[in-house]
């Protein structure tokens, strides 16, 4: 049976749980091209971890993982909140994840669905537009109400 479990930003957030989430967003989203840098930054963020410096700014967030009864995850979803409350979405779903094995069972729907309803406000999803996951989002409720155009420097 999968049960959700939730980080808030307490400090309370063990170590080795922060670990196990980064090495588990890591190793289901490389073949995407995400960096393991960045991931541990997100997680860091949401967790407001005062002991990196990405933490010691953030609005915080929380994370949401997946788990068998003997803890091993097999989902995960990582939420920022913005602090552009009125004039943009006040969280941004930075990344979500499946392990292989374990895809196109309702996790994900169940992780994002969690979500939504966890976070104050709206939820934005920045996704590739060729990304089949698009489709995935729509089904969960999220539109697709604006282009991002992006300078890349």
């Amino acid at each position: 049976m999968i049960k959700h479990k939730i980080f808030n930003p307490l400090p309370n957030v063990e170590n080795q749980e922060k670990t196990n989430i980064i090495k588990f967003l890591y190793e289901n989203l490389n073949e995407l091209g995400y960096n393991k840098k960045n991931i541990e930054k997100a997680v860091e963020y949401a967790l407001k971890d005062t002991s990196s410096t990405i933490g010691t700014y953030s609005f915080g967030g929380f994370i949401i993982t997946a788990e068998e009864e003997d803890g091993n995850i097999v989902g995960a979803v990582v939420i920022n909140r913005t602090g552009m409350s009125g004039y943009m979405a006040e969280n941004l779903a930075v990344f979500i994840a499946t392990h292989k094995n374990y895809r196109y069972q309702g996790i994900a729907r169940g992780l994002m669905k969690k979500a939504v309803n966890l976070a104050d406000g709206n939820v934005a999803i920045r996704i590739d537009k060729n990304n089949p996951a698009i489709q995935f989002c729509e089904k969960v409720g999220f539109q697709n109400k604006y282009a991002e155009l992006v300078y890349q420097k």
